[in-house]
């Protein structure tokens, strides 16, 4: 609180050199104007005047002896005079504007009305030392409420109330004050700031980009918006790695990690999760502590091939492996250390508490530290994962200062959970120095003071360490600002690889088997397909265009055309889709389909737009026109008509299709039978005339039969597969594998190695844990990726003289005809591997024949071979497509010219060298 005032009889007056003080009063609806003054006299010093003004916010008048009343006129002051020698602005220091409320609201002194009524002009008088310049001096005004703009004061003027309490004193502030102002200031703007690189936008496939935060505490489920849109967040920033730490959920239940499952399914194709918490159940969803670590993308989660947890019940860190080219092998550790805590003060279900009762159990003897024991058990465990060749990816909240240098503490590797080491001091730095992992975030971005990782801390808490063959694959690394991906305390750290270096191969995609829409069993939506397809390469001049370019001669072929190509390629893919779109079906579980049915749901619709379009609302004509067409109504429809009209059709329609819906299977009957004579004509042609009526009804009712056949057998396996997986979806949910129980039979007869599944003769036992699930398909997958390894140019000296890639310089040599395989590697090799050896040789003089020219005779012809349930392109342009399009002579001709042009011009096609991975489990 300011120095109390000092009354004075002086009103209005400055009385420079006085002692005085910033400050503003109130009493009895009596507003002071205080004006910032600099005297001559003052040499430094601030003075402050005070003047009083009625409630109109006019000078007082004066009565003269003759009774006439003259307006009283203020003297005017030194600062209303001429500039001061010294103003405010050599005083204070001027500081950033992010400073607004730098004050404690003081409570002011009641001053009583006989103290007013002896004057206030007179103030106290502070010391200040000229240190910088301040922007300018502000004079406030009476009646409305002002603040001065000057950052180091502020004051505060309005209308006083009698008996006041709540007003404020205003005051400056000293020199260590400020201080710590600038420095708060600071630390607020650095925490809305990005530290290093920023978060470029990446391509998912060739950049591997880990994510670390701790979010304070999740809730996973679905309707929980502000986790959603964390998660969507890190979607739209391609996060292959996700480590979340201090999730504070109960990973024990079930609910919680189905939750978290749901969750990320609703971004990503494929994610492997992996969660962490202590044994200690709780039986609400909130417990302290527990770390969550996701591989986001069926990429990335191909190639995983071994994962888990802290082993010890701690829920201290999880672990996910992932495969590279041999011998690269990336291993992310998320790992959590628990607060400083004494047993003392530390609460009941802390973290900290709940690793020590388990500690405590199971060294009974010894003094447990949860937080040392974690790092010497971290340590002993990265050590022993190096030894088998994994390159560690360290993510920590480690709540030490990691940008201190540590010690080198090296133990022995054990094969247990827990280590004891008294020489190890217990730091996270002593065990980042001794595993010899890297400090990505120092290495790129040097620096003497860090930004802190804690809201309320000060030092850098979070990092991400790698082991020293991922350094070079490193490419960016930084900290976003607090709150900008999970709601929580700390920032994100991110730091982006090189994939293609990191695993020393390239990643493609994971495609998922797709339906297709097309299917040639109905001849009548052959022919649809055909004729959509066929009038959008018309409207679009595709066949005229490619008849150009076909008659180009290979000499004055250049990019351009290369480029038209492509452009024609693409859109002949993206034409031969939308007509398969087109005649697609639309299932319903609830009603059996037909194509009536279909036709009066897309009546229903038609009359629905028009009765929008009568009110007002905007509908595009070519949507009407396509509603129009899929539901068979007459051209009239689309006429111009009364709103009641409109809503009549509307309602009859809805009415059409109630009834429809009611006998749904009397009109997939009759579909059924529409199919079967479509069919029949087909393959018959001549039976379309009157003569051949009684093998026709044969040969209908023979195929009415097949059809029903097969619905039979649909309903039947779907019921199965009800009654079998329950509510379940696609996933797996059940694999059978050899019980080792019994190796033998009950006559000593061995029933072969249980390893080997396509061997094995024993009984059989299933697998319905999710964790022992998982544990079998990447075992599997393991030996499913790796059957090459033991072939002749996987392993052995033949792989030694081609290479892992068959870059070496022998193998062009080799190709060329200019080298051949030693004798000694030669002739130890099976015959295959020889007759394998003289196909890939060629003479130095070889040369590559002409292809000829694909006719669309020799084109209709291989494709109407083919199965249409063979897998083709990725580009969604499957078999089914060809084998439709051969039924139509110029579609024919137009695929069998786009396949011949590469050929004859010698280019190769973008959509040719895409190619991609089918997903097997």
């Amino acid at each position: 609180m300011s120095p109390k005032r000092i009354p004075s009889n002086t009103k209005g007056v400055v009385k420079e050199g006085n002692s005085g003080n910033v400050h503003s009063s109130r009493n009895k609806n009596i507003t002071k104007l205080t004006n910032i003054v600099m005297g001559t006299e003052a040499q430094g010093e601030i003075n402050v005047s005070t003047q009083k003004t009625n409630n109109n916010n006019q000078p007082r008048a004066e009565t003269s002896a003759t009774g006439v009343t003259k307006q009283y006129k203020p003297k005017r002051n030194t600062e209303q005079r001429r500039p001061a020698k010294f103003t405010l602005d050599k005083f204070l220091v001027p500081i950033p504007k992010q400073i607004k409320k730098i004050f404690t609201p003081q409570k002011k002194q009641n001053i009583t009305h006989s103290q007013e009524s002896e004057g206030l002009g007179e103030t106290e008088q502070i010391k200040a030392t000229p240190i910088a310049k301040a922007p300018r001096v502000i004079t406030p005004q009476t009646k409305k409420k002002t603040k001065c703009y000057h950052p180091t004061i502020r004051m505060d003027y309005s209308n006083e109330q009698e008996a006041s309490t709540n007003g404020y004193q205003s005051r400056i502030l000293t020199r260590e004050e400020l201080q710590e102002t600038a420095k708060r200031i600071n630390k607020e703007k650095e925490m809305g700031d990005f530290f290093g690189h920023n978060l470029a936008q990446i391509d998912n496939l060739s950049v591997f980009r880990c994510i670390l935060q701790n979010p304070n505490g999740i809730n996973p489920r679905l309707r929980n918006l502000n986790f959603q849109l964390g998660l969507k967040t890190c979607y739209e920033s391609c996060a292959a790695v996700i480590g979340l730490t201090e999730t504070n959920v109960e990973w024990n239940h079930y609910t919680e990690r189905e939750n978290m499952h749901q969750s990320l399914k609703k971004y990503w194709d494929a994610t492997s999760l992996q969660v962490s918490t202590s044994a200690i159940r709780f039986q609400q969803r909130y417990k302290p502590g527990g770390t969550l670590s996701a591989i986001c993308g069926g990429h990335w989660v191909s190639r995983i091939i071994e994962k888990g947890t802290d082993n010890s019940s701690l829920g201290r860190w999880t672990y996910q492996g992932l495969q590279g080219k041999k011998p690269n092998k990336v291993m992310p550790i998320l790992f959590y250390r628990v607060c400083q805590q004494q047993l003392e003060t530390a609460g009941e279900k802390t973290a900290w508490k709940q690793q020590y009762r388990i500690l405590q159990k199971l060294f009974p003897k010894e003094e447990i530290d949860p937080r040392r024991q974690g790092v010497l058990d971290l340590q002993n465990f990265i050590a022993r994962k190096q030894s088998e060749g994994w390159d560690i990816i360290l993510l920590t909240d480690g709540n030490e200062n990691l940008s201190k240098p540590g010690s080198w503490c090296p133990m022995p590797i054990q094969d247990t959970p827990h280590v004891f080491c008294k020489e190890h001091d217990g730091s996270l730095c002593t065990l980042i120095k001794t595993c010899g992992l890297v400090d990505i975030l120092a290495m790129h971005h040097p620096s003497s003071q860090y930004p802190a990782t804690y809201a309320r801390g000060r030092n850098r808490i979070d990092g991400i360490f790698v082991s020293p063959r991922l350094v070079a694959s490193a490419l960016r690394s930084g900290m976003s600002p607090f709150y900008s991906f999970f709601v929580g305390d700390h920032r994100m750290l991110y730091v982006d690889f090189d994939a293609n270096l990191l695993f020393g191969e390239a990643t493609h995609s994971i495609v998922r088997s797709i339906g297709r829409g097309l299917q040639l069993k109905d001849p009548r939506k052959v022919d649809t397909y055909n004729g959509n397809k066929y009038r959008q390469l018309e409207y679009h001049k595709v066949i005229s265009k490619l008849e150009k370019l076909a008659d180009l001669d290979n000499s004055k072929w250049q990019k351009k055309h290369v480029e038209r190509y492509e452009k024609l390629d693409n859109k002949v893919v993206e034409i031969s889709l939308y007509a398969e779109k087109s005649i697609s079906r639309r299932y319903s579980t609830q009603y059996q389909w037909s194509l009536t049915m279909v036709q009066v749901v897309y009546a229903m619709r038609f009359w629905k737009l028009r009765l929008k379009q009568a009110k007002g609302n905007k509908v595009k004509q070519d949507t009407l026109l396509n509603h129009q067409r899929l539901s068979n109504l007459p051209a009239a429809s689309l006429q111009s008509m009364s709103m009641e009209s409109i809503l009549a059709a509307y309602k009859q329609a809805i009415k059409v299709m109630y009834s429809h819906q009611a006998r749904h299977e009397e009109l997939r009957k009759t579909y059924l039978e529409e199919l079967a004579e479509a069919q029949v004509f087909k393959q018959y042609p001549n039976l379309r005339t009157e003569g051949a009526s009684d093998f026709k009804s044969q040969q209908i009712e023979r195929q009415i039969n097949n059809l029903n056949n097969r619905e039979n057998a649909k309903r039947m396996y779907y019921k199965i597969g009800k009654l079998l997986n329950g509510e379940h979806g696609g996933s797996v949910s059940r694999i059978d594998v050899p019980d080792e129980a019994y190796l033998e039979s009950p006559t000593g007869e061995p029933y072969g190695d249980p390893k080997d599944a396509k061997t094995w003769k024993g009984q059989w036992r299933p697998v319905t844990d999710p964790v022992e699930l998982e544990k079998i398909i990447i075992d599997m997958n393991r030996k499913q990726y790796n059957q090459a390894e033991n072939t002749p140019f996987g392993s052995g000296p033949l792989a030694d003289l081609f290479g892992p890639d068959g870059t070496e310089p022998f193998v062009q040599d080799f190709i060329a005809g200019k080298a051949v395989v030693p004798a000694g590697i030669y002739n130890v090799l099976q015959p295959e591997t020889q007759r394998i050896l003289d196909a890939l040789q060629k003479p130095s003089n070889y040369k590559i024949p002409e292809i000829p020219d694909i006719t669309p005779e020799q084109y209709a012809a291989r494709y109407k071979a083919l199965d249409e349930r063979t897998s083709s392109s990725i580009s969604g342009l499957h078999i089914g497509h060809h084998k439709a399009s051969a039924e139509h002579p110029d579609l024919a001709w137009l695929h069998s010219t786009m396949m011949s042009i590469p050929f004859r011009k010698k280019i190769s096609p973008k959509r040719w060298r895409n190619y991609d991975i089918a997903r097997l489990v």
